[in-house]
């Protein structure tokens, strides 16, 4: 928490962005991707499910396998 303001500070909050992503990425995988459209599209509008498909992408890494995006 920001000790004058009560709020997180900035890296805390950059931490848990990246556990949510990474969390988002997992339900991604296990779910696939039709499915994770599919019900990302029941709670959010175009511009949302988008954005969140695209934090979420998967990449071909070097290796020629998928991973995830760091």
């Amino acid at each position: 928490m920001h000790p004058v303001r009560g709020r997180p500070s900035a890296s805390r909050c950059t931490a848990n962005a990246v556990l949510n992503i990474t969390a988002l990425r997992q339900q991604r995988a296990a779910l696939g991707d039709e499915e994770f459209t599919r019900l990302l599209g029941r709670h959010f509008d175009e511009a949302s499910v988008s954005a969140v498909l695209s934090l979420t992408a998967m990449l071909p890494t070097t290796g020629g396998r998928s991973g995830q995006v760091h």
